[in-house]
């Protein structure tokens, strides 16, 4: 049965047959750039928020869905706290799913996912170890426990598990590329340069690979070779987000 909200809805959502597909449409529209009306979303986003958590009510994982999406537009417009908690809530009511099917990856994956938004980091890596489990050889799944280590501050377990999916996958690029952003973050450019380096082995058309390699040398004071990786970024994609990096960089390398 529908969800009884404890308390009004918002005069936008009133008499809607869909309010769930309603917000998650304006969430849309507020990722898209339009922010006219940034306040009064995030104030109806609280009171939706309100009405998917009834009381004593059942969630089901489109109602948390919604409220991850609500927390995606709360932080578009503006509002992180607001996000924060309501990335944090839907992180709350997820492991009343998973108990109807413990099994379910997709849910555990979620789950970790939001936790990860919601920085509760320590909870996410006991998630991402619990989804290894299950699916041993999920390359992405290391990555993203990888991940929400460094973001804990736990850097060595991060790179072990990065260590363990380039061996788990030796011809996957996307480890190799995690690793040289992990040691790019960490100021460790040489390390950041060999692991760059080895995702170009894999795949020369990578053009996050050839820009992280070009700040890596940046950063090494090493001008000729991150200008000959910039101009890579934009030979491979032009219209790549950060070819646009690459033209301002190189034109401030040229002076």
């Amino acid at each position: 049965s529908p969800l009884q909200p404890p308390v009004p809805l918002p005069d936008c959502l009133l008499g809607s047959s869909d309010p769930v597909g309603h917000v998650q449409a304006l969430g849309e529209q507020i990722r898209n750039g339009q922010k006219q009306r940034a306040a009064e979303t995030v104030r109806m986003m609280r009171a939706l928020h309100e009405a998917l958590y009834p009381p004593g009510g059942q969630l089901d994982r489109s109602a948390v869905h919604a409220v991850r999406s609500l927390g995606d537009s709360a932080l578009a417009s503006g509002d992180r706290s607001c996000a924060l908690e309501l990335y944090s809530r839907a992180a709350d009511a997820l492991p009343f799913v998973i108990q109807s099917d413990p099994g379910d990856a997709d849910a555990w994956r979620d789950l970790a996912n939001v936790l990860v938004e919601a920085e509760r980091y320590p909870e996410a890596i006991r998630v991402y170890l619990r989804l290894i489990e299950l699916a041993p050889d999920h390359v992405r799944f290391r990555i993203r426990l990888a991940r929400a280590y460094r973001a804990n501050g736990q850097v060595d377990e991060a790179i072990a598990v990065l260590e363990q999916a380039i061996e788990l996958a030796p011809g996957e690029s996307r480890p190799l590329l995690e690793l040289g952003n992990t040691y790019f973050l960490l100021e460790r450019m040489n390390e950041a340069v060999a692991a760059y380096e080895s995702v170009l082995d894999v795949d020369n058309e990578i053009v996050e690979a050839h820009f992280g390699l070009a700040q890596a040398h940046d950063v090494l004071g090493q001008a000729d070779q991150a200008m000959q990786e910039y101009e890579a970024v934009i030979e491979i994609d032009p219209e790549h987000w950060l070819s646009e990096q690459a033209r301002e960089r190189l034109a401030e390398l040229a002076q």
